[in-house]
C-alpha cells in the first residue's frame, strides 16, 4: 500500500510540475494547487461521461511526466531560499520542520471519526470507490444516500481516487490533507521569500501553529472536513489576483476564475467567494471583457456538476435563499451575530493571538490598493457568511459556535499572506505568469 500511496502523490506532482514548466513558471506550489483542483475536476468529467473509475483514470497524470521533465534544468524556476542566508533562517526552517512533524503525528494518530468528515465526504468517497462511479444507484437512492447528497464532490473524488489507488482506510486517507496543508504553507512561503526571508519563515510559522488546525473539534486537519481544502483555492485565487490587479494580466485573471471554480466544487461557500471577487472587480472598474473572462473560468468548469447536482436527492439542505423574503424582521439579530463573530475572532483556544495581531497590522501599517482590493474580497466573503445566520432556522448562537470558526479557516491562509505583504510592501511581486 505504501508504494501505491507514493504513486498517487507522484501523479499529483507530475501535473503540478507540468503546469510549473509551461504556465506558472515562478510558482511551484501554486502550480501544484491548481493541478490538484484540475485533477478532481477531470476525474469528475470522466465519471460523468460514464467511464468507471479505474487505474488509468486515477493515474493519467503520469503521462505528463515526459513533458514536465523535458528540459527542466533550463526552466527559470523559483528560489526557495532567501537571497541573503542567515543563521536565523536555518533555525526558523528547523522550527517549521519540527512543527510539521508534530502536526502530522497529531493528524495521523487516529482514523477519521468526526461526523461530517466521516458521514458526508468520506462516505461519498467510499461509494465512489466501491461503485466506481457517482452515477450509481446508491447516489440516487434517498434511503441509502449519505448526509447532504448535493454537497460538491471535489473532496470525495480526491479521497476516493486515493483509496482506489491504495485501500479503503480511514487513517491513511488523511495523507490527502497533509498534502493540502503543505501546499497552503508552501504557497505562502514562495510568495514571500524573495521579498523577505524573515517574513516568509515567520508567516509559515504563524499559520502552522494556529491551534484551530489541530485542536478544533470541527474542521481541523484531522477531521476530514472540506474547510482546509477550500482555503487552498481561496489562497490560490488571491495569489492570482495579487498579480492581476497591478498588471491586468488575462492569464492570472483566468487563473483566479479557475481557482474560484475549484473552491465552489469543494464547498458551496465558494460561490460566495466568487461573488466577492466579482464585486471587487466591478468596484475596481475593470474592463467588461475582464469580468466576462473571470465569469467564464469561474462558471463553465462547474456546469457539468450543477447539471448533475439537480438530479441528486434534495435532502438535509439549508434553503437559505428561500428565506430572503423573511429577512427584514431577522435584522434584529445582527448585534448577536456580530457579537458571536467578535468573540470567535478573539477565541485564544482556536486562534491564539493570530487575529488580534493581523487586525493590529492592518490598523497601524499603510496598505497598497492591491492589498485593499484583496482585503475587500475577504471582508465581503465574511459578510456573506454572516448573512446566512440571518436566514438560518437554527439557534444563531449555537450554529455560530459550531460553524463560524470553520468559516474563518477558509480565509485564514490568504489573510496571513496579505498581512505579511501589508507589512513588508508588495513591490515587484514574483509573477505567476509565464
Amino acid at each position: 500500500m505504501t508504494i501505491r500511496a507514493v504513486l498517487f502523490f507522484i501523479n499529483l506532482l507530475a501535473g503540478g510540475f507540468f503546469l510549473w514548466k509551461y504556465f506558472f513558471k515562478n510558482s511551484l506550489f501554486l502550480s501544484l494547487a491548481v493541478f490538484l483542483g484540475a485533477y478532481g475536476a477531470l476525474i469528475f468529467y470522466a465519471l460523468a461521461a460514464g467511464m468507471p473509475l479505474n487505474f488509468f483514470i486515477v493515474n493519467f497524470p503520469l503521462a505528463l511526466y515526459p513533458f514536465a521533465l523535458l528540459g527542466i534544468k533550463s526552466r527559470p524556476g523559483m528560489t526557495f531560499w532567501p537571497r541573503q542566508p542567515r543563521r536565523l533562517y536555518h533555525l526558523l526552517a528547523a522550527a517549521i520542520f519540527v512543527i510539521l512533524i508534530l502536526g502530522i503525528l497529531h493528524m495521523m494518530k487516529a482514523p477519521l471519526f468526526e461526523r461530517d468528515g466521516l458521514g458526508i465526504w468520506l462516505t461519498k468517497a467510499k461509494m465512489i470507490v466501491l461503485d466506481r462511479s457517482f452515477l450509481s444507484e446508491d447516489f440516487f437512492n434517498p434511503w441509502r444516500i449519505q448526509d447532504s447528497p448535493r454537497y460538491p464532490l471535489f473532496l470525495p473524488l480526491l479521497e476516493g481516487s486515493f483509496m482506489f489507488q491504495t485501500a479503503v482506510n480511514e487513517l491513511t486517507v488523511k495523507l490527502v490533507f497533509v498534502y493540502i496543508w503543505f501546499l497552503n504553507l508552501g504557497m505562502i512561503y514562495e510568495n514571500l521569500v524573495l521579498r523577505s526571508g524573515r517574513a516568509a519563515f515567520f508567516s509559515v510559522i504563524a499559520l502552522a501553529v494556529v491551534p484551530a488546525y489541530y485542536l478544533m473539534a470541527d474542521g481541523s486537519l484531522h477531521t476530514g472536513y472540506a474547510d482546509i481544502p477550500i482555503s487552498l483555492f481561496y489562497l490560490s485565487a488571491g495569489i492570482f489576483l495579487l498579480d492581476y490587479f497591478p498588471t491586468g494580466s488575462k492569464i492570472t485573471l483566468a487563473g483566479a476564475g479557475l481557482a474560484v471554480a475549484f473552491s465552489a466544487f469543494t464547498k458551496n461557500e465558494g460561490w460566495a467567494f466568487g461573488l466577492s471577487v466579482l464585486l471587487v472587480l466591478i468596484i475596481a472598474r475593470r474592463k467588461f471583457s475582464d469580468l466576462v473572462l473571470f465569469l467564464a473560468f469561474a462558471l463553465i468548469p462547474n456546469l457539468p456538476w450543477l447539471l448533475t447536482m439537480i438530479r441528486l436527492p434534495n435532502l438535509y439542505q439549508e434553503h437559505y435563499l428561500r428565506r430572503i423574503p423573511e429577512i427584514l424582521p431577522r435584522l434584529v439579530h445582527i448585534p448577536l451575530i456580530l457579537k458571536n463573530a467578535v468573540f470567535e475572532i478573539f477565541n485564544i483556544r482556536h486562534w491564539g493571538i493570530l487575529w488580534p495581531l493581523i487586525l493590529a497590522f492592518f490598523i497601524f501599517f499603510k496598505s497598497s490598493s492591491v492589498i485593499r482590493y484583496l482585503l475587500s474580497v475577504i471582508l465581503i466573503t465574511i459578510a456573506c457568511y454572516l448573512g446566512t445566520y440571518l436566514l438560518t432556522s437554527w439557534d444563531i448562537s449555537f450554529q455560530m459556535s459550531v460553524s463560524f470558526a470553520r468559516l474563518l479557516l477558509h480565509v485564514t491562509p490568504l489573510t496571513v499572506l496579505l498581512a505579511a505583504l501589508h507589512i513588508i510592501g508588495i513591490k515587484n511581486p514574483p509573477s505567476s505568469r509565464p
